[in-house]
C-alpha cells in the first residue's frame, strides 16, 4: 500500500512529494493523506473529488472526516482510499476538496498538480481481480445494516 500526502494550504492543493505516480494495479490499496493548514475547513462537511481525464472522464466524490492536530503548523488531517474508477486507466487524476455548511456556504480548492496513473512494469498473467466500483459510505452502511438484519433473521429462525 502506498499513501500519498497532499497539503491543503488555504484554498490550494499541493502534493507533498515529487513522485505522485500510482500504479494501475494498485486498485483499492492506495490512499491519500491530507493535511489542512486552516481551521476554516473544520466548520464544513467535507468531500474530496477525484477526476480523471476531461469532462467525460470518471469522477468520484467521497465524504472526508478530518481530525484535528495540535502542536504542528497543520490543524487537521484526513485519509481516504483512492477510488477504483480513477485508477482503472492511465492518465492524470485531479484532486479537489470542497466544504458545505448548513447555511449554504461553500468553500473549494483549486486542483493542484495531478496524481498520475501509470501501467505496472510487470504484467501478471493470472486472472485480473474483479473490479468493484467504489460505493459511498451511506451505501456501505445500508449494505452492512441489511447483512446484519439478514443474519439476525437467520439466527431467530434457527432458534424457533
Amino acid at each position: 500500500m502506498q499513501t500519498y500526502e497532499i497539503l491543503v494550504r488555504g484554498r490550494a492543493v499541493h502534493p507533498n512529494s515529487d513522485d505522485m505516480t500510482l500504479v494501475r494495479t494498485s486498485i483499492g490499496i492506495d490512499k491519500i493523506h491530507v493535511l489542512f493548514d486552516n481551521d476554516e475547513w473544520l466548520d464544513f462537511a467535507l468531500t474530496v473529488t477525484f477526476a480523471q481525464g476531461g469532462a467525460d472522464g470518471p469522477k468520484v466524490t467521497q465524504s472526508l472526516t478530518p481530525s484535528t492536530i495540535s502542536g504542528t503548523e497543520w490543524v487537521a488531517e484526513a485519509e481516504c482510499v483512492i477510488p477504483y474508477e480513477v485508477i482503472e486507466m492511465t492518465g492524470p487524476i485531479r484532486v479537489t476538496f470542497q466544504g458545505y455548511d448548513t447555511d449554504g456556504n461553500h468553500i473549494i480548492t483549486a486542483a493542484g498538480a495531478p496524481l498520475s496513473v501509470e501501467e505496472a512494469g510487470d504484467v501478471d498473467d493470472g486472472e485480473p481481480p474483479e473490479p468493484v466500483p467504489t460505493i459511498s459510505q451511506w451505501e456501505q452502511a445500508y449494505a452492512d445494516a441489511m447483512a446484519a438484519a439478514a443474519s439476525a433473521l437467520s439466527a431467530a429462525a434457527k432458534e424457533s
